[in-house]
């Protein structure tokens, strides 16, 4: 592979493990990362990270042979635009007007990335990053409504796992997509959702709430007890996850109990 000839990249993909959820729901699942690798004259390679949308979102670096032949599997079946990662590797200028995979009409690879350290992203790359996040929502809202359900939650669990630096306000897009999720009954991905608004509002009561109503919905009882009493932790005086929390017990669902 060495020898001063620049080889052409393609998409590579990493394994490993993520922890998902918190408290007694924390569960460690194998994650799998999406990469753009270009191997370099002198045998090395140079990896960056992509996006749901197979985008550069994050800083390049550098892989050494046994390295990169131990921990990166190659991705036929994905396309990138190599013009993308100019800006980012400068030793793509002489290929990047090529092609570096056919592209194929095969549909993409459930992909479960762990949150990687990631450079500092500007405001405005955040935000066209929420955009792109909003976008690949609604296109899984249409895959979902169309029957194409696999498609859908492919895009769905991809989206948390964007390489992106949000911020606490960004709790509100993690939380909406949350209850849209929920209200299409894909409750697992819809907790996923509301996990990563958690990340960004461990204080959050009213996610502590909503995170509630979805075990509720999965007859999870005593789980959905635990999270309404974490959200009552946080505020004594939340009425909504009180209510909820009397009608467990007057249901039958839990022990009778005065709040």
């Amino acid at each position: 592979m060495a020898g001063g000839k620049m080889h052409k990249g393609g998409v590579y993909s990493s394994k490993g493990n993520s922890w998902i959820g918190t408290g007694t729901t924390k569960r460690k699942v194998m994650s799998k990362k999406y990469w753009y690798a270009l191997e370099l004259p002198d045998g090395t390679y140079k990896v960056q990270p992509l996006t749901s949308n197979m985008v550069p979102a994050g800083t390049p670096r550098t892989v050494s042979v046994p390295d990169f032949r131990r921990n990166y599997e190659f991705e036929p079946d994905f396309y990138v635009d190599p013009q993308r990662f100019t800006d980012f590797m400068p030793e793509l200028q002489a290929v990047a007007a090529e092609p570096v995979l056919e592209e194929v009409s095969e549909e993409k690879l459930e992909r479960k990335p762990p949150r990687q350290a990631i450079r500092q992203q500007s405001k405005e790359e955040i935000d066209r990053l929420e955009i792109e996040a909003r976008t690949d929502f609604g296109m899984g809202l249409t895959f979902f409504r169309t029957g194409n359900t696999r498609k859908a939650l492919e895009i769905f669990n991809a989206i948390p796992d964007m390489n992106v630096d949000w911020q606490p306000e960004h709790k509100h897009m993690f939380s909406e997509f949350g209850a849209g999720l929920r209200k299409t009954r894909l409750l697992d991905v819809a907790l996923k959702h509301y996990f990563k608004a958690l990340e960004l509002a461990p204080q959050d009561e009213n996610l502590h709430h909503n995170i509630a109503r979805v075990f509720y919905e999965q007859s999870k009882y005593d789980t959905c007890k635990e999270w309404l009493e974490k959200s009552l932790k946080i505020n004594p005086s939340l009425v909504p996850s009180k209510q909820f929390l009397t009608f467990l017990h007057k249901s039958g669902k839990l022990p009778s109990y005065r709040i």
